[in-house]
């Protein structure tokens, strides 16, 4: 993942090491420190993202 100086987010997905495509996320994550993808956190079979701020708020 990887938020740009405007604020939005996009995230890459990889086959083989290398990047195959991505995808805007949304806009609004600059004020967080972190943007991790932890595995299915909330038991609905999706890769959740979670991010932590400056503060260490996750």
């Amino acid at each position: 993942m990887q938020t740009s100086i405007s604020d939005d987010t996009w995230v890459w997905t990889t086959a083989g090491g290398c990047a195959s495509s991505h995808g805007f996320v949304s806009n609004g994550w600059g004020q967080y420190t972190q943007i991790s993808g932890k595995g299915d956190r909330t038991g609905d079979g999706e890769t959740d993202i979670v991010a932590r701020d400056a503060t260490g708020t996750w």
